[in-house]
C-alpha cells in the first residue's frame, strides 16, 4: 500500500515538473499567419499601421480562454513581454491577435508567429 501511493505522488511531480507548452499551433493548429494591420487616421491623412500578428485558428472549445491565458502570460513565446491578445470570432474559425507596443516589437511578434506555422 505504501508502495502504491509513493508511485502515485511520484507521478504528480513528474505532471507538476513538466513545462507547459503554447497550446497554439500544437493543440490548436493553426489554419494562417498574417500582419495585424490598423488603419490610424490623423487628420487629413490614413496610414496603416503594423501592430503585430493575426493567426487564424479553428474554432474548437476552450480555445479562446486558454490562448488569451497563455499569450497574456507569456507562455506563448512572441519575442515580446509586453504584448497584447484578443481572440475574435472569425466564421468557424477565431482569429487571435497578438499586437505590441511599437513597430520594432511588431514585427518580432509577427516573426515569432510566422515560425508557429507546421508546428
Amino acid at each position: 500500500m505504501v508502495v502504491v501511493s509513493l508511485a502515485a505522488a511520484l507521478s504528480g511531480v513528474a505532471h507538476a515538473a513538466e513545462p507547459v507548452r503554447c497550446s497554439l499551433g500544437d493543440k490548436y493548429p493553426i489554419r494562417s499567419v498574417g500582419p495585424f494591420v490598423t488603419m490610424e487616421n490623423a487628420g487629413y491623412t490614413s496610414y496603416n499601421e503594423l501592430r503585430g500578428a493575426e493567426v487564424i485558428v479553428p474554432a474548437q472549445p476552450g480555445l479562446q480562454r486558454v490562448v488569451s491565458y497563455q499569450v497574456a502570460e507569456g507562455v506563448c513565446d512572441f519575442g515580446e513581454r509586453n504584448v497584447a491578445v484578443s481572440v475574435l470570432p472569425a466564421g468557424a474559425a477565431f482569429s487571435v491577435r497578438i499586437s505590441g507596443t511599437n513597430q520594432q516589437a511588431a514585427q518580432e511578434i509577427l516573426r515569432h508567429a510566422q515560425q508557429l506555422v507546421g508546428k
